[in-house]
C-alpha cells in the first residue's frame, strides 16, 4: 500500500485551542518552577508540562479521520466568523481533583471566552463529537500528578502560594491542533488557524 493511501486510514488526535504568547509562557515557567521547588517531589510523582506546549484548550476531539477534517474545519471556521477578538487576564493558581490531579493557572472567565467555547462545543457536537459533561473552566495546565502523595503535597503547596498575575492574553484566533504522542512527550502541530472575524 502506498504511504499516502495508508495515511488516509490513520486517524489523528486533534484538539481546538488558543495559543498563548511568549510573555505568558515565560511567566508560566516561573510559576511552575516555584511550585515544583516548593513541593520537592520525586520525578515519578508529577509530570510537569513543557511551557512551549501549554495552550488554552477549548475542545479535545480525540481521534479524527482525514475524511472528517473538512467538516471539522468548516465547523470551527463558522464559529470563528461569529466571534470577535478579545483579551483576558491570566491569573490565579489552583488544582483539580482531591487529592490534586492537575495543577493549573487560571484564565479570566470573560463572557467572550465562555461563549466562544460553547459555540465550538456545539458546532462539533453537531458532527458527532461527544459534548463535555462538565462546565468549561478555562485554564493552563502546569503539571499532571501521578501519585496520591504528589497530589496531597501539591494541594498543600498551592494553598500556601500567593495568587499570581501573569498578564494579558489577546485572543485573535483559534487553532486546530494535531497531537502526536511519542516516547519523549507529545508533539503539537497547528493544522489550521481561524481568525476571529465577528
Amino acid at each position: 500500500m502506498a504511504p499516502s493511501a495508508k495515511r488516509a486510514f490513520q486517524p489523528m488526535r486533534c484538539f481546538v485551542a488558543i495559543e498563548i504568547n511568549e510573555a505568558i509562557r515565560g511567566q508560566l515557567a516561573r510559576v511552575a518552577e516555584d511550585v515544583r521547588r516548593a513541593a520537592g517531589l520525586k520525578g515519578g510523582d508529577a509530570k510537569w508540562v513543557d511551557p512551549s506546549l501549554i495552550h488554552l484548550t477549548l475542545k479535545f476531539l480525540g481521534e479524527v479521520r482525514d475524511a472528517a477534517l473538512p467538516d471539522v474545519c468548516g465547523a470551527i471556521e463558522g464559529v470563528a466568523r461569529h466571534h470577535g477578538p478579545f483579551s483576558l487576564e491570566v491569573a490565579g493558581l489552583g488544582t483539580f481533583g482531591s487529592p490534586a490531579r492537575i495543577v493549573w493557572v487560571g484564565t479570566e472567565p470573560r463572557p467572550e471566552l465562555v461563549r466562544l467555547q460553547a459555540d465550538v462545543e456545539q458546532g462539533l457536537a453537531e458532527l458527532g463529537f461527544a459534548a463535555e459533561n462538565r462546565p468549561f473552566a478555562g485554564h493552563l495546565t502546569l503539571c499532571r500528578i501521578r501519585s496520591r502523595r504528589g497530589g496531597h503535597r501539591l494541594d498543600e503547596v498551592v494553598a500556601d502560594r500567593p495568587q499570581p498575575t501573569l498578564g494579558t492574553l489577546d485572543v485573535e484566533e483559534i487553532c486546530l491542533f494535531r497531537s502526536e504522542l511519542t516516547k519523549t512527550g507529545p508533539i503539537y502541530t497547528v493544522l489550521a488557524r481561524y481568525p476571529l472575524r465577528g
